[in-house]
C-alpha cells in the first residue's frame, strides 16, 4: 500500500511538473514582451505594409520565416530575402533586389512596351509611369522588328555584366532590328553584326573604349572558325 502510494506520489509530481512546464513555456511564447513591435525594412517594397500589418502583435516566436521569405519571392524584382529574429520584439528583414540591367523598349506593338532586363535574364514589364530617371538614363534595348532569338537577353546579360564589373560607368544604347544589332556608347558607334556572343565582344568593345578608333564608327564580329573577336575601325 505504501509503495503504491508513493508511486502515485511521484506520478501526479510528474503530471504537475510536466503542465507547470506547459504553462511557463505558454506564457513565455505569448507573453507580451515577445510580441512583435517593430519591423526594419533595408528596401522598400509594396509587400512590406502588409507584412507589417501581419505580424505587428504576434509572438516572436510563432513567425514562420519560411513563409515570410516565400510571401517576398512572389515578387519578380526580389531575388533573396533574409529574415532575423531581435529578441525580444523586433525583426529584421533584408531584401535584395534583382540588378536592374537595361530597360527594354519593345516597338513591334501599336503601343510601345516597356521592361527591365534582370541579372538573372528574366525581363519584367513595367508601365512608363514607374520609370525612374536611372531607368531612362541607363543601358537600353530598342526592339524594332523581327523575332526574338532564343536565349537573346542571356546574350545582354552577359554583356552587361562583364562591363558592369569593369566599369559601371559604361552605358550601351541598343538597337536590334531583326537580326541585326547596333549600339552606341556616347558618340561612338558599334555595329555588332548581331546579337550573339556579346559576352565576348563585351571584352573587345572595353579594350577599344581605352584604345579608340581615330574615328568613331567600328564593327565587332565573330571569327566563327577561329572563335575570335574581329574589330574593325571604319575609316
Amino acid at each position: 500500500m505504501e509503495k503504491r502510494t508513493r508511486h502515485t506520489w511521484k506520478r501526479n509530481n510528474v503530471v504537475l511538473a510536466f503542465l507547470l512546464g506547459v504553462y511557463i513555456l505558454l506564457i513565455f511564447i505569448f507573453s507580451n514582451n515577445y510580441s512583435i513591435k517593430d519591423i526594419s525594412f533595408t528596401s522598400n517594397s509594396s509587400i512590406n505594409i502588409s507584412i507589417k500589418k501581419d505580424l505587428i502583435g504576434k509572438s516572436i516566436h510563432m513567425i514562420n520565416i519560411d513563409q515570410v521569405v516565400g510571401s517576398y519571392l512572389l515578387d519578380p524584382n526580389i531575388e533573396k530575402v533574409r529574415v532575423e529574429k531581435i529578441y525580444p520584439d523586433e525583426l529584421y528583414i533584408t531584401i535584395d533586389k534583382y540588378v536592374n540591367l537595361a530597360l527594354i523598349t519593345d516597338l513591334r506593338t501599336n503601343t510601345p512596351m516597356y521592361s527591365k532586363l534582370y541579372k538573372n535574364g528574366d525581363i519584367v514589364e513595367v508601365d512608363l509611369s514607374e520609370l525612374k530617371k536611372k531607368d531612362l538614363n541607363g543601358n537600353s534595348i530598342i526592339i524594332e522588328n523581327g523575332p526574338l532569338a532564343l536565349n537573346i537577353y542571356g546574350e545582354f546579360v552577359n554583356y552587361f555584366l562583364l562591363l558592369n564589373s569593369t566599369d559601371e560607368f559604361i552605358i550601351t544604347n541598343f538597337v536590334l532590328v531583326g537580326d541585326s544589332l547596333t549600339g552606341s556608347i556616347g558618340d561612338l558607334l558599334i555595329d555588332f553584326v548581331n546579337p550573339k556572343n556579346l559576352g565576348k565582344k563585351a571584352s573587345a568593345v572595353y579594350q577599344r573604349i581605352k584604345e579608340p578608333c581615330l574615328s568613331k564608327s567600328l564593327i565587332i564580329d565573330l571569327d566563327e572558325l577561329l572563335k575570335e573577336v574581329i574589330v574593325i575601325c571604319n575609316i
